[in-house]
């Protein structure tokens, strides 16, 4: 995951050369120390398989964010094609630490399956004729988010 910090002066202007260090609760950074460029950006990588708590200080400044590390959320169908009215199904499965998970038919119709855990098998037919592409996205506790799209065609 790469993460930049921001350091910004009392009015908000950018700062250039300023270090900011880095420390994580999990995972590995790929610097504990950077130094802000011309745009007062300071970046860093991190590495790890599990939620992670990332600081970033610069001076005595500080900042925090969490980052639900959680691989991708999948979405299978079938059948690929049909017809009006068959009946496509549509598997979603989420990856570790979904909070929510939503998926968009592509048609109009957006379903809400929350924080589910475990596959999710999800009929769903269509009243209109086309190439429809279909989006299951999965936010985490810390906002990241990952989307897994499939595509049917309906005769």
């Amino acid at each position: 995951i790469a993460i930049t910090a921001v350091v910004l002066d009392s009015v908000g202007n950018r700062l250039a050369n300023v270090p900011v260090n880095f420390s994580t609760t999990t995972g590995t950074l790929s610097t504990t120390q950077a130094t802000t460029d011309g745009n007062g950006e300071a970046p860093v990588e991190l590495l790890a398989t599990d939620i992670a708590t990332v600081t970033a200080r610069a001076g005595t400044a500080s900042g925090t964010i969490q980052i639900a590390l959680s691989g991708a959320i999948t979405l299978t169908v079938s059948p690929n094609t049909g017809n009006i009215n068959t009946t496509f199904t549509f598997l979603v499965t989420p990856a570790r630490g979904a909070t929510n998970v939503q998926v968009n038919f592509g048609d109009g119709v957006v379903l809400d399956l929350g924080p589910i855990t475990s596959p999710s098998s999800l009929p769903h037919q269509y009243t209109q004729p086309g190439s429809k592409v279909i989006t299951a996205t999965q936010t985490n506790a810390g906002g990241a988010t990952s989307t897994a799209v499939a595509t049917v065609t309906v005769n």
